[in-house]
């Protein structure tokens, strides 16, 4: 840097040599100087002795050091001036000028704890105590390093060129970027192409649009909740597919359509019963408010402050995620329930010290479950592996999964709520395969024939299902996979003819809805060694481990 980057007042006082962050030519010259000097003979003093307390005699100050003092007292004049300037530059910028200053007074103020503190108000929204910590909640040891630590989620995000280059039209919401990253971390490993259809960061034209929507709803009850602002900070939903939105939102094709997209591919999940199928979108701002104010009419006056930002479509059955615009709380509502019945969809946090907006804890939760493989990327729909993959909401651990290994017949089972089906009570989702050898089975294959169910609910009596197979399906299962042939589908749901389908055999049914809401689901399958009609051992009962049927903390 020249010393025409100071401003003329300041380029006038400080010495070119501490610009330059080096002093031993000026130090070299001084000591010269006094060598020349006459040395002046001193009087015949006693000398003293030392303090018994202090034996360490004053170490003398180098060369290097007396520069660096030197130095930051002239920093010390400058300091504010320099800074001021620095604020105008982009964080790409500032980081350029961070790693190419090694010394002076452009290297003390672009590391300064005041700058990147600014740079953290303008970017993240942090200040004060928050400013200090990272995305974990991390003590960090200057505000330089606390940004370093942020802008590792963002880059995860990919918003790292975007947010470098140009200023943020408004502050990133600190509060959902480790959960974004953790969401694109994921996705990123599993070659999802929902990444790919997520958008830009809302526009404050958009921002302008929902705050103008709440004081509409809301006139004189209280401010827009700032997490509610933020959630669509980094990414303003997905570019919905053009057809959702004119026949089935009802709203105009505002959003753009990918060719590879389907509408399994919600960032929220989703799940296959029967006919009914899909997944849960993420709306950008502007649908979401124009829905809302179409939904509106069909809410009570209790929920005058809630903003529909997820929906999806499972046949007849709608799905929409709702938050408070007020507070912050996140609800789950569906076309089969009356509004007053609308469901917490986070727990709520109002005795807690450290309340935190329930949006946060639900998307933190939702990232969370993408990460350790609670919900995972497959085909939603069984029969068609190709055309229906998505996040799936039948989860793969906690609760509300089981798993059981009888001679060899590994079973799975999960169920989520789902009160949108017409019996408005769980989806269900029971897998089956061979472990193990052939030899330590005692069969090559085997057959599912029969099922059992034993359904139990608090209060009430157990019931008992018999019935054959699963869902008209028999499947014969083998090493890797299952065989699909007129003997295990019967009826043509699968439309192969005599092949083996890698993977586990699953199917996806329900149970419909009880008064108490708590229960379990548990029973056993009859599975034949070789065939039902060419046996080659002695039948026997597989184990379905009970799972839970209830309604969660946490609804997605």
């Amino acid at each position: 840097f020249m010393p025409s980057a100071f401003p003329v007042a300041h380029r006038q006082k400080v010495p070119r040599t501490v610009f330059m962050g080096t002093h031993a030519p000026a130090q070299k010259k001084r000591q010269q100087q006094q060598q020349q000097q006459p040395t002046p003979t001193p009087k015949a003093v006693t000398p003293l002795p030392p303090p018994a307390t202090n034996k360490r005699k004053k170490r003398k100050m180098t060369a290097t050091e007396s520069a660096s003092a030197t130095s930051v007292a002239a920093f010390a004049a400058v300091e504010e001036p320099q800074i001021l300037t620095l604020t105008a530059l982009d964080p790409k910028s500032l980081c350029a000028v961070a790693s190419a200053s090694s010394g002076g007074l452009f290297a003390h103020a672009v590391r300064s704890d005041e700058l990147w503190a600014h740079c953290l108000e303008r970017t993240f929204g942090l200040v004060g105590e928050a400013a200090k910590r990272g995305p974990k909640g991390e003590c960090t040891k200057s505000r330089y390093k606390s940004f370093q630590e942020w802008f590792g989620p963002i880059k995860d995000i990919g918003l790292s060129t975007s947010l470098l280059e140009k200023p943020l039209q408004q502050p990133l919401c600190s509060h959902f970027v480790p959960s974004w990253a953790t969401i694109h971390r994921t996705l990123r490993k599993e070659a999802s192409l929902i990444p790919q259809t997520l958008r830009p960061p809302a526009t404050a034209e958009a921002l302008e649009k929902l705050q103008a929507f709440f004081e509409e709803c809301s006139p004189n009850r209280g401010r827009l909740h700032s997490a509610v602002k933020g959630f669509w900070s980094l990414h303003d939903g997905q570019n919905v597919p053009g057809n959702f939105c004119r026949n089935m939102l009802k709203l105009p094709p505002v959003c753009e359509k990918h060719e590879e997209m389907t509408r399994f591919q919600g960032l929220f999940g989703g799940y296959q019963v029967y006919d009914f199928s899909g997944s849960q979108w993420f709306l950008p701002l502007v649908p979401a408010v124009e829905l809302t104010r179409i939904l509106r009419d069909s809410f009570s006056e209790d929920h005058p402050t809630k903003l529909v930002f997820s929906i999806g479509l499972y046949g007849r059955g709608i799905k929409f995620m709702m938050v408070d615009m007020l507070d912050g709380s996140v609800f789950a509502g569906c076309n089969t329930k009356l509004p007053s019945q609308f469901l917490p969809a986070a727990p709520d946090q109002s005795t807690s010290e450290a309340r935190e907006a329930g949006i946060v804890r639900w998307f933190a939760e939702y990232a969370r479950r993408l990460e350790d493989g609670t919900y995972v990327e497959r085909a939603l729909v069984p029969s068609e592996p190709d055309e229906t993959q998505g996040i799936s909401l039948f989860p793969t651990k906690g609760p509300d999964y089981s798993v059981a290994v009888t001679r060899g017949v590994e079973v799975s089972a999960s169920s989520l709520f789902a009160p949108e089906l017409p019996a408005q009570g769980w989806a269900y989702s029971i897998a089956l395969r061979l472990v193990g050898t052939k030899e330590e089975r005692g069969f090559e294959t085997c057959q599912l024939t029969t099922r059992t169910w034993n359904i139990e609910f608090e209060g009430e009596r157990p019931d008992t299902i018999h019935g054959d197979g699963v869902i008209g399906l028999f499947p014969i299962l083998r090493d890797g996979g299952w065989i699909c042939d007129q003997d295990s589908d019967p009826h043509g749901q699968y439309n192969e003819e005599n092949t083996t389908i890698e993977g586990e055999f699953r199917y996806q049914s329900c149970s419909q809805a009880a008064a108490s809401m708590k229960g379990h689901f548990g029973g056993t399958v009859k599975m034949v060694p070789g065939r039902s009609r060419k046996p080659s051992g002695q039948p026997f009962d597989a184990t379905v481990a009970p799972f839970r049927l209830a309604i969660p903390e946490y609804l997605f």
